[in-house]
């Protein structure tokens, strides 16, 4: 029992991993994904003699990589391996190369880093045969994060600097991000934390710039370890779950599965078992749909420790020995050091001494086998430098030292957290590259249509107009617009709307009010539409408050420059609305009906710097407590006649 972690603790050699699937009648049809339309037109493709090999190539990776790789890595292993014979058949070897990097990604999700550095390594020879820097850059990348999930420092930060420099050199700012986390992995596990802070800061700055939110949650991720390292639980928690909400924005659930389950422990280590339990079960479920073994491992450790808390003994022993055993058959030594510690103190509880014993044995060799990994650390700071201005970092972290032992645990588990998020991130940063152009039709399509009415349209082929009781209009206009644009150059005058606009943009997404579309210089919202519950005429108020701030902002700026500025009127007004689609080749989402006319009128008959409402919408916010009302009277709009109307501000 457990031979292969005793082996690698005494240095007898090399995990033992798992074997690669050979049964050919595996059934390729085990997940919704696979059976889709899509897949079985994939297929189609590929099995087309008729059909170039280059279309037919294209289509088994596709296939392998979008429906099997993350769902069955078990059969897309063997569809690769058929795209690298028939690739190799066709002499295309860039897919050859292709086809071994996703397969070693397809050991890595198993959790076989032995497997996947042996792929990876195939794939970078054929890489550098080709002269292919971007190839020779992603492979070096990759095997930089096995090595580091094997707790082989000394690779992992060798292959990392490589990889680096290459990505500066082609100016790949995903690739440069990929490799500034791994370089903050391997530098908190050696507890240079200052270096890691800044590694991660910088991996920050450039996502948050470039709007990745895949390696934005990682690098949120990473800088919470920093937190949890410090004692700061607090911030540890508030990193995680700002990195949770990104990860479920883009549905990345083997990365959701890992902030889960740190979630869950801090909230264990606070004494909080019912959250944690709750954290630590979410996480559970997707590691084990996705196949992610190590979060899986590790995940169990922490319900193990969460039963023995709360008296369940066998039920923690069951729960350390699945994780000890999901450790030892992927060869992760520092989630099996978790799962040891956990299920020692499980078989001590349970008074089970025998059993302890052996398990706290196998501790104890695991974390001494850490121990001369992490010696390494001078000689590795003498070949490697670590250039990056030292004043542009966080302030030093005062680290407290404690027992050597239990420093070297809490360095080895973290650092194989590191490596966990910083290959997932890797992988989904290849996922993502090849799904590119799917992504950017469908932020178009976003930025022109709803979301419920862009999926509508892709279901169908249509979208249905529909009717709404109460939807809150917004209409904004520039004073003297005309004027202004006569006196201004184009350029001044597009860049100086656009700043203003942008801003809108910004309010309008933040009080979740749906855009309707720009005239001229006049920007139409609405709230209540196309999700009703979205967009209350409170908060649409709200957001014509902080409108006409912009505005303040945007004149005190440009009059300090002694240039020329806007000014705005703002009207709303609330009612009935028909919405839908108009138009076929340039089709644009709009509404219409009296409301849109009133709030139209509300604007025109309205005050520069002032939000103007009717008489209805004020009627749905008087109780609110954050506004200031002011009572115009009836007053004349055009084609409208009398109407009761108010100026509204901030308390």
């Amino acid at each position: 029992m457990h031979t292969s972690l005793r082996r690698r603790a005494k240095g007898y050699g090399h995990i033992s991993g798992m074997l690669i699937a050979v049964c050919l009648g595996l059934s390729l049809h085990t997940t919704s994904s696979a059976q889709s339309p899509v897949a079985d037109s994939l297929r189609s493709v590929w099995n087309n003699a008729a059909l170039p090999d280059s279309a037919r190539l294209l289509a088994m990776f596709t296939l392998a990589h979008e429906h099997y790789l993350f769902s069955n890595p078990d059969s897309a292993f063997l569809l690769l391996e058929a795209q690298y014979a028939f690739a190799e058949k066709a002499d295309v070897p860039t897919r050859m190369s292709q086809a071994r990097s996703m397969q070693g990604i397809s050991w890595a999700v198993r959790g076989n880093p032995d497997k996947a550095i042996e792929y990876f390594s195939a794939a970078l020879e054929i890489s550098e045969r080709l002269d292919n820097p971007q190839g020779i850059a992603s492979d070096l990348g990759n095997l930089a994060n096995v090595s580091q999930m094997k707790g082989d420092y000394a690779s992992a930060i060798g292959y990392a600097q490589r990889s680096l420099a290459l990505y500066e050199t082609l100016g790949d700012r995903e690739g440069i991000v990929a490799c500034y986390l791994v370089l903050g992995h391997f530098n908190r596990a050696q507890s240079e934390l200052e270096t890691a802070t800044h590694y991660y800061t910088q991996a920050l700055e450039i996502s948050e710039k470039d709007g990745d939110k895949h390696s934005l949650s990682v690098a949120l991720s990473s800088l919470a370890s920093i937190a949890d390292d410090q004692g700061n639980d607090s911030l540890a928690l508030s990193y995680f779950q700002k990195s949770l909400a990104l990860k479920e924005e883009v549905n990345d659930r083997m990365l959701m599965a890992s902030s889960l389950k740190n979630i869950g422990r801090i909230f264990l280590k606070r004494g909080e078992t019912a959250v944690a339990r709750s954290y630590l079960d979410q996480s559970l479920k997707l590691s084990v749909e996705s196949g992610n073994t190590e979060v899986q491992s590790s995940a169990l450790s922490h319900l193990s420790e969460l039963e023995l808390k709360e008296g369940r003994m066998a039920l923690a022993v069951d729960l350390g020995e699945q994780a000890f055993q999901l450790a030892d058959d992927n060869g992760v030594v520092p989630e099996a050091i978790g799962a040891a510690e956990a299920l020692y103190k499980a078989y001590k509880a349970n008074q089970q001494p025998d059993k302890a014993l052996e398990m706290y044995e196998v501790y104890v060799a695991l974390t001494d086998s850490t121990k001369n990994e992490a010696n390494k650390k001078n000689v590795l700071q003498q070949r490697f430098q670590y250039e990056y201005d030292k004043k542009a970092a966080l302030a030093r972290v005062e680290q407290e030292k404690k027992d050597d032992r239990q420093a070297l645990i809490r360095n080895a588990t973290l650092a194989g957290l590191g490596g966990s998020l910083v290959f997932l991130f890797i992988v989904y940063r290849q996922r993502n590259r090849i799904s590119k152009e799917k992504e950017r039709s469908e932020e178009l399509l976003l930025n022109i249509l709803p979301a419920e009415v862009a999926e509508e349209l892709k279901a169908k082929g249509e979208a249905d107009a529909k009717h709404f009781d109460d939807a809150t209009i917004l209409f904004t206009d520039f004073k003297n617009f005309t004027t202004l644009s006569a006196i201004m150059t184009p350029a001044e005058l597009v860049a100086a709307l656009n700043d203003c606009f942008r801003a809108f943009d910004s309010i309008v997404a933040k009080y979740r009010i749906e855009k309707i579309k720009t005239i001229g210089d006049a920007y139409m919202a609405a709230g209540g539409l196309p999700d009703p519950a979205m967009g209350k005429p409170a908060d649409v108020v709200r957001a014509a408050l902080d409108m006409q701030q912009v505005l303040l902002e945007h004149q005190a700026e440009r009059e300090a420059q002694g240039k020329l500025y806007f000014e705005m009127r703002v009207g709303i007004h609330t009612g009935p609305v028909v919405a839908g689609i108009v138009g076929v080749k340039k089709f644009q989402y709009d509404i219409w009906g009296d409301t849109v006319n009133i709030a139209a009128r509300m604007e025109s008959s309205g005050e520069v710097g002032k939000v103007n409402i009717s008489q209805y919408t004020y009627d749905l916010i008087r109780e609110e407590s954050d506004f200031v009302f002011e009572s115009r009277g009836k007053i004349e709009a055009k084609g409208k006649g009398e109407v009761e109307m108010y100026f509204v501000s901030k308390f």
